[in-house]
């Protein structure tokens, strides 16, 4: 794999994104996606021409956490999007938006902690004395309001025992510090930044407390309508994206991509931290691009209880498994070549 020797023609993230014409043969596919590391498989596929060969040209359109990225899915402004499973995403699907979930993106282990802060670990010894106390979470309806509300269910609480508030993450070290907030579900790398600045403690682990496993996050979706008009370019982006996946699978065990990627990431802004590459752990997630239809129905009835989304969609209409499964027949067996890491996830 030769990433390095193609970074540089590979077209920035962009909030509109500024590439050359497509050739008339190429298909355009534009993939919504925040600047994460976990993006780094649909640019690995395009450094390495695994779309480029299969007749495609993949443009990446970043979108920010303020956009609604169903909405542009919806209609037709992109035509794939990678976003975390949320209230937002079961809302779009009942109400019959052409939306539908194809790969995992990221699933457990998830590298989060519900973490106290600091003043507090002398008061606060068991998880379920945070009734009462206010919990920090990256938004309403989110993926992380999911995982905080499994570990109250597990605590014999609910939300409604604790006061949950809205804080970016780039905020939540302020507000532990201004004690603001009691509490936080805290991504890596920060878990550990916030124990060494002595902000924070780690108290929960979710992946003890989420049932069923593994949780699936985030998801590689389309616009279903795009998708039955363009059956051959659906079928030869998920066999590109998903050559992306393993590689990207290999570097998080250490593999031999494992210091192509970096770069890769820091040159084209998908990740502008040396330390979220360097320190990780990275975002874990299936090689195969398996989602766990269970864990999603099971996020969907959390959110119905819990009056975040009115009404249920089966499961045929929330994940269509079709087309990562052609890919794996193609690519055969995914095996971990660094057979020296322990990591899980990434198998």
């Amino acid at each position: 794999m030769a990433i390095l020797a193609r970074v540089l023609t590979i077209c920035c993230i962009a909030a509109a994104t500024v590439s050359s014409p497509a050739r008339a043969d190429e298909v355009v596919v534009r993939v919504g996606s925040t600047r994460s590391i976990g993006n780094a498989a649909n640019l690995i596929a395009i450094a390495n021409d695994y779309f480029k060969d299969s007749g495609l040209r993949v443009e990446i359109v970043d979108t920010d956490p303020s956009v609604d990225v169903f909405a542009m899915l919806a209609q037709g402004k992109l035509q794939v999007a990678e976003a975390d499973l949320s209230a937002g995403f079961f809302t779009a699907v009942q109400k019959g938006l052409p939306i539908m979930a194809m790969a995992d993106r990221a699933s457990s282990p998830l590298n989060h902690n519900l973490m106290l802060r600091a003043s507090l670990k002398d008061k606060v010894k068991e998880a379920w004395q945070l009734k009462g106390r206010s919990i920090a979470i990256d938004g309403q309806g989110s993926a992380a309001t999911y995982e905080v509300g499994k570990i109250l269910d597990w605590l014999k609480l609910s939300i409604a025992d604790v006061d949950l508030r809205v804080f970016p993450i780039g905020q939540v070290a302020g507000a532990f510090k201004n004690e603001t907030i009691d509490a936080a579900l805290v991504p890596a790398p920060y878990t550990a930044q916030f124990v060494s600045q002595g902000l924070a403690v780690p108290l929960v682990d979710p992946d003890e407390y989420i049932r069923p496993t593994p949780m699936t996050l985030s998801v590689n979706m389309v616009n279903t309508d795009w998708l039955r008009a363009n059956i051959e370019a659906a079928k030869a982006y998920y066999l590109a994206y998903t050559r992306g996946v393993r590689d990207y699978c290999q570097a998080y065990h250490g593999g031999k991509y494992r210091y192509d990627v970096g770069p890769l990431l820091m040159r084209t802004g998908a990740e502008t931290r040396p330390d979220m590459i360097s320190k990780g752990p990275w975002p874990a997630r299936d090689p195969l691009g398996r989602i766990n239809i269970e864990s999603v129905l099971d996020m969907q009835a959390w959110f119905a209880k819990n009056r975040f989304i009115n009404g249920q969609s089966t499961a045929v209409r929330l994940v269509d498994t079709g087309f990562v499964e052609y890919a794996a027949n193609e690519l055969g067996p995914f095996v971990v070549e660094n057979t020296q890491s322990k990591l899980r996830g990434c198998r």
